[in-house]
């Protein structure tokens, strides 16, 4: 009889080491370690109540699961802050586009009461430099296609000309086969700005700015001219040697921020 006794006892005793780690990964398991649950993003804490001897085989799998409802936790939480950045930059980019809209509109309005009251060159003008400040927007696009970009310099031509009383006459020949190809946004305004207030500079009677484009192999050839007096030969060569030069002449003309855009394209396409 006590040899049965402590026969049952035994047996109890080892079902229980059995079935209290069982009970505790059983435990563990029933704890929800979302974010949203724990309404945290810090590292997951186990119950104090579940504690697993590493001793035994049971123990050591409630040990593994617990570290693997650590990882999850930590993951659960970077996806949670990635989504709060996404929504934050969502809510940023609509704040951004607030005002330009305004802009837009109040433009479009005054636009409106000018063609109303019969000045369609003052109609014209304000419908130009609201494409300009549209395009030059581009809801934050670094590229657009050729063809948007010469809408753009062309709008930016018609506000110029309306500022010098049409003292310069805006020539246009760019194929119309490669204005589907994107290049750097604001690439040819800065140019045709420098022959506005350079180029033209001094002179009495009407003259010319000129845009080309044109491919050539597997390039585009884009060329800025104007009828203007030039660049004396000592300039022109302190320009082109600023070319290289981190800062120097170059930089209070158009061709420098050119020049930047190229740069930055160049030195953003060769990082992985």
């Amino acid at each position: 009889m006590i040899a049965l006794m402590l026969g049952w006892m035994l047996s109890y005793r080892l079902s229980d080491t059995i079935r209290r780690p069982l009970l505790q990964l059983s435990r563990l398991m029933a704890v929800d370690g979302s974010v949203s649950a724990t309404g945290s993003a810090q590292a997951f804490e186990a119950p104090n109540s579940v504690v697993f001897n590493p001793k035994d085989e049971v123990g050591q799998i409630g040990q593994r699961f617990l570290h693997m409802m650590q990882k999850n936790h930590e993951l659960y939480g970077q996806v949670y802050e990635a989504l709060l950045s996404r929504k934050q930059a969502e809510f940023r980019a609509l704040q951004a586009q607030i005002n330009p809209h305004f802009l837009y509109n109040t433009l479009e309005s005054l636009k409106g009461m000018a063609l109303a009251n019969g000045q369609r060159d003052m109609a014209e003008v304000i419908g130009a430099f609201g494409k300009c400040f549209r395009i030059s927007l581009s809801y934050g696009r670094e590229q657009i296609s050729l063809g948007q970009e010469v809408e753009h310099v062309s709008a930016y031509v018609k506000v110029q000309q309306f500022r010098f009383r049409n003292s310069f006459e805006w020539i246009c020949e760019v194929e119309e086969d490669i204005c589907g190809f994107y290049v750097p946004k604001l690439i040819l305004q800065p140019l045709v700005e420098n022959a506005i207030y350079h180029g033209l500079k001094g002179r009495t009677d009407r003259g010319y700015i000129m845009l080309s484009g044109t491919r050539e192999g597997d390039m585009l050839r884009l060329t800025v001219s104007d009828d203007g007096g030039g660049i004396g030969a000592e300039r022109l060569n302190d320009i082109r040697k600023s070319l290289d030069a981190e800062r120097g002449m170059l930089l209070a003309l158009g061709c420098a921020m050119c020049m930047n855009v190229f740069g930055i394209m160049v030195r953003n396409m060769d990082c992985p």
